[in-house]
């Protein structure tokens, strides 16, 4: 089964989330932070990570920073969910190689859009 992980600091948006992801059959693990999140993909391979930006501690650009630099991680598509829609913002994510960037308020079909576009870019 498809495994995600979603790292977001706002408790009702990652279970609303949590809750969409398992009635679509992914398996869901959630980290309310960055530096749990980092903790977390120490202990397991998600098959892609959704991840917010603003986060107390480690932000998203901190979380992408240390997925993208570690051999075992990089390859894993990482789609930024976050409030902030500054265009600097988008262009240092898709500098960074983020698979997907969001802008909150989102659709459940985009949500779910994204994820299947992310994970069918990984089988390539």
């Amino acid at each position: 089964m498809t495994e995600i992980l979603v790292i977001e600091d706002e408790l009702f948006l990652r279970q609303n989330i949590k809750t969409i992801l398992e009635i679509k059959g992914y398996i869901c693990h959630e980290a309310s932070h960055g530096g749990e999140g980092i903790d977390l993909l120490s202990k397991i391979q998600p098959d892609l990570i959704l991840c917010d930006v603003m986060m107390p501690g480690v932000d998203g650009f901190g979380v992408l920073e240390h997925v993208k630099t570690n051999d075992q991680l990089k390859k894993i598509p990482f789609i930024f969910l976050t409030a902030r829609a500054d265009a600097q913002d988008k262009e240092r994510a898709y500098g960074m190689d983020v698979t997907n960037y969001i802008t909150k308020p989102f659709t459940i079909n985009e949500l779910i859009n994204a994820i299947e576009s992310g994970l069918s870019k990984e089988s390539f």
